[in-house]
């Protein structure tokens, strides 16, 4: 479970940086379900507004990588 203290230095860390984006904390049971499906880090999941796991995709990507998987999320949820 994440603590209190890191909880404050995540959020610091996103105001600081400007981060407007929807973040996510993890209750009890998400981090058991994420240490048994997390492949690597950095980890991204889609999740539609209903909180459902559309995919999830380790590793980093430039922009374009971005805006291709982006794209194709939003092509195979249609």
């Amino acid at each position: 479970d994440l603590k209190p203290d890191q909880i404050a230095k995540a959020q610091k860390l996103m105001d600081d940086a400007g981060v407007t984006i929807v973040n996510i904390i993890p209750t009890t049971e998400m981090c058991k379900f994420f240490k048994g499906v997390i492949p690597g880090y950095p980890t991204t999941f889609f999740v539609d507004s209903e909180g459902k796991i559309l995919e999830y995709t380790s590793g980093s990507k430039d922009l374009d990588g971005w805006v291709k998987k982006v794209d194709e999320v939003l092509a195979n949820t249609k």
